[in-house]
């Protein structure tokens, strides 16, 4: 019984279009997260996932071309894909549950609030009550 289940998912899981599936995925929630100013993240961040959608972008051409896969590397691609989608979708209802981008006061770059990662520096407006 579970021979046909594990056969099933290595047949999907070596797919190539699953492959090029999972990283278009990531892909694209990397570009928008680059894009994004609702996203708080450092300009290495940035950096650093500018260069995860390149490389999204050149191994499914790879894959598409060649149509080398492998199970493992489809299971660790599904993890990341789910991430990428549920971080993703994260952002996105907390910014429309504010109705407002959830950093307003976005710093210009990573040196301004230095050394605080806060996103407004070390200091904090006072509530209102």
């Amino acid at each position: 019984m579970i021979d046909p289940l594990l056969d099933a998912a290595q047949t999907l899981f070596a797919s190539p279009i699953f492959h090029s599936a999972c990283l278009a995925i990531v892909a694209i929630a990397a570009v928008l997260a680059v894009l994004s100013r609702v996203y708080d993240d450092t300009l290495s961040q940035r950096i650093a996932l500018s260069l995860v959608a390149l490389g999204a972008t050149v191994q499914m051409s790879l894959i598409l071309q060649t149509g080398y896969t492998s199970p493992g590397w489809g299971f660790m691609l599904a993890g990341v894909a789910l991430y990428a989608a549920a971080t993703v979708a994260k952002v996105w209802t907390r910014w429309r549950a504010a109705g407002k981008p959830s950093h307003p006061f976005r710093r210009r770059t990573d040196w301004d609030a230095w050394p605080s990662t806060q996103p407004m520096g070390d200091q904090r407006p006072e509530r209102i009550q």
